[in-house]
């Protein structure tokens, strides 16, 4: 029965939006940008198969429309479809050689697909094309991690808050690297900043919880968890159910190990 109330829910809520965005639009012509800003409107609201779609017809109305193929592909990224994703910043990339960020989302994607060396280049061109693109070296900065180079990350991460002292995934990333390096106040202190720019930041929690743990703090540790099980109770993207169920596990554990002292 709850289950069936959120859904129902849900769908008057996308019913909502769509009919307002129709709305908006009801004056427009049946343009490829209409269609752009009802996906973009749908992506921010996390309606990312409706925005797909959104994006897919302004592509078939004006197949060189580069920040569709771009947009469509963060989208696809955001669902877990990184061969896609990937896929359509490629045709960005040929269609427009010199637009910085989709290298730099591509960097990203290929981080999740595991071909680090190319998703160095990738935002290394990035880089070259727009040296203030925080997002770029936020990217590099994983891909950098991700192969073990935690000083070239950490690097990284500091230029990406250098360039824009309010990233608060780039505090976010950097105090994940602390942490596994075992530097946990700074660790802590990063994911606090993190989470005061970002509120409903999910993982944030989830990994201060883990630093919390390293540094003996196990209260504030099961706060955090129980933190990230409210967030995400209602999210359905893998990754998210993943995160909750983990939050669980996390929790449980402690409880447990406070319980037997």
């Amino acid at each position: 029965m709850k289950n069936a109330r959120v859904a129902l829910v849900l769908l008057v809520l996308i019913t909502a939006l769509v009919g307002s965005l129709a709305a908006c639009t009801c004056g427009q012509s049946n343009t490829a940008k209409s269609h752009f800003d009802k996906g973009y409107k749908l992506a921010e609201h996390r309606f990312f198969d409706l925005a797909i779609n959104e994006y897919t017809r302004s592509i078939e109305i004006d197949p060189e429309y580069v920040a569709a193929y771009h947009h469509r592909g963060n989208a696809y990224a955001e669902i877990g479809d990184y061969i896609l994703a990937s896929a359509d910043y490629l045709n960005a990339m040929e269609l427009d050689p010199e637009y910085a960020p989709v290298f730099a989302s591509n960097c990203a994607v290929l981080n999740k697909l595991g071909d680090t060396d190319l998703a160095i280049k990738n935002c290394s061109r990035a880089i070259e094309l727009d040296p203030q693109l925080s997002l770029a070296y936020l990217n590099r900065g994983n891909a950098f991690a991700y192969k073990g180079n935690y000083e070239l990350a950490i690097a990284d991460f500091d230029k990406a808050i250098e360039i824009n002292p309010n990233y608060a995934l780039a505090y976010h990333d950097r105090g994940v690297i602390y942490n596994y390096n075992g530097e946990h106040e700074l660790a802590i202190a990063d994911l606090n900043k993190c989470i005061e720019l970002s509120p409903k930041y999910a993982m944030a929690y989830f990994h201060r919880a883990d630093a919390f743990t390293q540094a003996d703090q196990i209260e504030k540790a099961i706060t955090d968890y129980e933190m990230v099980i409210l967030l995400t109770n209602k999210m359905e993207t893998p990754d998210m159910q993943w995160l909750n169920s983990r939050a669980y596990i996390e929790k449980a554990k402690l409880t447990n190990q406070i319980s037997s002292e």
